[in-house]
């Protein structure tokens, strides 16, 4: 029997297509395939159902993990910090770097097959050992040789010895595998880190004469700067920003320690001795190697902040440096991590990331939204959702959305990621199939920023809609310079949002006339919410079903504001942003209250 190549990346060429496996979906469309294709991996998430069990699944590995990994390192570095500390320190990091090994596990044991597919693996000599979970997300989800190491790990594991390898160094790679600001800003002298270091110790200078004084610190809030005078002013100084403090780093690898942390046991199962077996070259440096320096470091700093009782964060969800930083000053100090919510909706759908979060944190504020759960007090945003309207640019702003290979964690709140991605393909190329060319003129296309700092693989999107797409104009889509799409909002008179992600809330908040995509058939909404959308379906800004956006786009694309104005409109819009948020002096005058407490 002829073997089939098996395809995990696109990170070599692809060659005799007709004789390969693509596990890959993301590959395919350019050899003229598709998901449907015989050669190509059935999806994991195809429904409601699947896409729940998914979530519970990662879940309840989860929660077996956190007691192993924080048993394991507290014996590596012999500590006796809780259980809840542990916690803190992988917060949803881990939750991530499950989903994305299990996503990657789950597809190849169910497709590949030894006796059918051959293989060549990566050496070990090419494998990166990232410096921190952010780091190892980008790897994982936003890199072809971060599929081709969870291979060679698989195999290495269960068909050891069986195929050959090759090697492959970042030195070789087209694509970016770490951030890398300098070449947005244009930077020659300074790396993008030492420039945030800089940063931090000057902040750091010039607050620590003040630092005695800090009640409730502000780290990683994306609040208007507004607020943050009005914080800092109206407490005497109780309430201000603190640096985030940066992790150690180093070159050096301590595989001794890798091996205890990675051992498998007898009683695990087969996901849990890849997972665990993988973790000798995926577990964060931060963590073995780094963290006694890191922890040693950061201790130091806390001491500066003899007073302070509460750290205020909403980028704790990505950053382990937060994470690392708020662990050690629950253990030591007993000092409260809240969640001020950001700028999204996420408690609605499938997949409880929500709650989830509430269980790795002391209070979690809400946007405005209500629940009788004791975690949560709904107040409000301080972010800045709005920009000030502009002199007309745009007839018709189209925000586009990226087509992802993988989900980071299983929630249909990402549905625009697995078996979502293509269905929202569809969606999109469905809208379009049903625009007029007359009317295709009118829109100025904003594609996914490229510079984005989170990467990940995903589909061509604009190659998929190429035959429309031709008839449109497209607009600047760079996060870091150029219009931001705020900007460019505000200067349309009217805008379409392909995904329900904070685009759509901005459009709302500014009061400009919006369509936006929520296809029924990949956002799935839990039970308790199937009514969550109404008002705005209602209103026909929300839309389920492309032909439904696409037969509103032509009643209305002639003069937007007659439809946008209508007390139905405006009444069914409002009522929905009520429901959902809150005042801003809310939260203001609950953070003051915090900070004058003993």
């Amino acid at each position: 029997m002829r073997t089939k190549n098996y395809i995990v990346s696109d990170l070599r060429p692809i060659r005799d297509v007709e004789n390969s496996f693509f596990q890959a979906h993301y590959c395919v469309y350019e050899f003229g395939l598709t998901h449907k294709s015989v050669n190509v991996a059935n999806f994991i998430d195809k429904n409601k159902e699947e896409l729940q069990q998914l979530w519970n699944f990662s879940e309840k590995k989860y929660n077996s993990y956190v007691d192993i990994l924080g048993e394991r390192l507290n014996n590596l570095h012999k500590t006796n910090y809780s259980k809840e500390f542990w916690q803190r320190v992988f917060s949803t990091s881990l939750l991530h770097h499950i989903t994305l090994v299990h996503q990657f596990y789950n597809y190849v044991k169910k497709n590949f097959d030894s006796n059918v597919h051959s293989c060549e693996i990566l050496n070990e000599k090419s494998y990166k050992i990232s410096n921190s979970y952010d780091e190892l997300r980008d790897f994982l989800s936003g890199s072809s040789i971060g599929q081709e190491q969870l291979f060679s790990i698989y195999i290495n594991l269960f068909y050891k010895n069986r195929y050959s390898e090759f090697s492959f160094f970042e030195k070789d790679l087209k694509e970016d595998i770490s951030y890398d600001f300098n070449k947005y800003f244009k930077l020659k002298n300074y790396s993008y880190e030492r420039i945030l270091k800089k940063m931090n110790n000057l902040v750091s200078t010039l607050f620590l004469s003040k630092s005695k004084r800090v009640k409730v610190g502000l780290m990683g809030c994306y609040f208007h700067p507004d607020y943050f005078k009005i914080l800092q002013e109206r407490s005497f100084g109780k309430i201000q920003i603190i640096p985030i403090p940066t992790l150690n780093s180093s070159k050096y690898v301590d595989f001794l320690s890798r091996d205890l942390i990675s051992k498998i046991d007898d009683n695990m199962d087969n996901f849990d001795k890849f997972f665990f077996h993988s973790l000798k070259y995926l577990m964060p440096k931060h963590l073995i190697e780094n963290f006694k320096g890191t922890i040693k470091r950061f201790d130091i700093i806390l001491r500066n902040y003899k007073n302070i009782s509460y750290i205020l964060s909403e980028a704790w969800t990505s950053s382990s440096s937060i994470n690392l930083f708020r662990a050690i000053a629950f253990e030591k100090n007993d000092i409260k991590t809240y969640y001020n919510e950001h700028n999204c909706i996420l408690h609605p759908f499938v997949g409880n990331y929500v709650k989830f979060q509430s269980k790795l944190i002391d209070k979690y504020l809400t946007l405005g939204w209500k629940t009788t759960e004791q975690k949560f007090i709904s107040l409000s945003s301080l972010f800045n959702f709005t920009h000030t309207k502009k002199d007309k640019k745009y007839d018709i702003l189209y925000v586009s959305n990226p087509a992802l290979y993988q989900y980071s964690f299983y929630s249909s709140s990402s549905c625009h990621s697995g078996a979502g991605a293509v269905k929202q393909l569809e969606f999109v190329k469905k809208f379009f199939f049903n625009i007029k060319p007359n009317i295709l003129k009118k829109i100025s296309y904003r594609s996914y920023p490229k510079d984005y700092n989170y990467k990940r693989l995903q589909y061509d999107k604009e190659k998929f809609l190429e035959s429309y797409l031709k008839h449109v104009s497209f607009v600047s889509s760079l996060k870091f310079k150029g219009e931001s799409c705020k900007e460019q909002m505000a200067a349309s008179s009217l805008v379409i949002v392909d995904f329900l992600s904070t685009s759509y809330l901005e459009a709302l908040k500014m009061n400009i006339p919006l369509i936006c995509f929520c296809d029924k058939n990949s956002m799935y909404l839990d039970d308790k919410y199937l009514n969550f959308f109404d008002d705005l379906i209602q209103a026909k800004i929300v839309h389920t079903t492309p032909e439904s956006a696409a037969e509103h786009l032509k009643d209305i694309h002639e003069n937007p504001l007659k439809w946008w104005n209508m007390i139905k409109t405006q009444d069914l819009k409002k009522r929905w942003l009520n429901k959902n948020f809150g005042n801003p002096d809310d939260m203001v005058g609950y953070l003051l209250k915090l900070s004058k407490q003993n």
